[in-house]
């Protein structure tokens, strides 16, 4: 999803650059520089949902082969408890450090960093507040493979990814 969203705004880019017989322009810079700023923290809180998803899978593959089908149901409904606790945690610290954090990312002049830090925490903002989302579908998915059932999730990824490229579509 985040590939696409890069090529759409490349070509969207590079098609400016031609017309206009100019570079990137400071909107067009503060907004990929936004973006990428926001990439990165964003992986920083995605790895406590893929942490979650591999111990998820190997715990419900154990109960799974040993038939142990409520602990199983048991186990998931309290990762999913766990996952959204912490996923609300985390929402909150960003919706309030956000900035600061982002901060960390962006090295320009004064005058582009509060462009950037503009696009950046929309960007951070939105993708936060569906945190609880993806932890929960993380922790879905990694029981599903976790039963030796592949055809769910990879339909899923498959519908994220159209999804995704549907809405960049639109936006560019």
């Amino acid at each position: 999803m985040n590939t696409a969203k890069n090529e759409k705004q490349a070509l969207k880019l590079a098609k400016e650059g031609l017309e206009k017989g100019q570079g990137c322009q400071d909107e067009n810079f503060s907004f990929i520089a936004g973006y990428t700023a926001t990439n990165k923290v964003y992986g920083i809180l995605e790895v406590v949902a893929i942490s979650f998803g591999y111990a998820i899978t190997t715990f419900v593959s154990q109960n799974f082969g040993a038939k142990k089908y409520q602990r199983m149901k048991s186990g998931v409904f309290q990762a999913n408890i766990l996952s959204i606790f912490i996923s609300i945690v985390i929402m909150i610290s960003i919706l309030f450090l956000g900035k600061k954090i982002l901060l960390l990312f962006i090295s320009t002049t004064p005058k582009q960093t509060q462009i950037v830090l503009t696009y950046a925490y929309d960007y951070l903002f939105t993708m936060a507040v569906c945190l609880p989302i993806l932890y929960i579908l993380y922790s879905y998915r990694s029981a599903l493979q976790g039963m030796e059932n592949t055809l769910i999730p990879m339909v899923s990824g498959i519908v994220e990814l159209k999804i995704g490229r549907a809405s960049c579509r639109e936006r560019v």
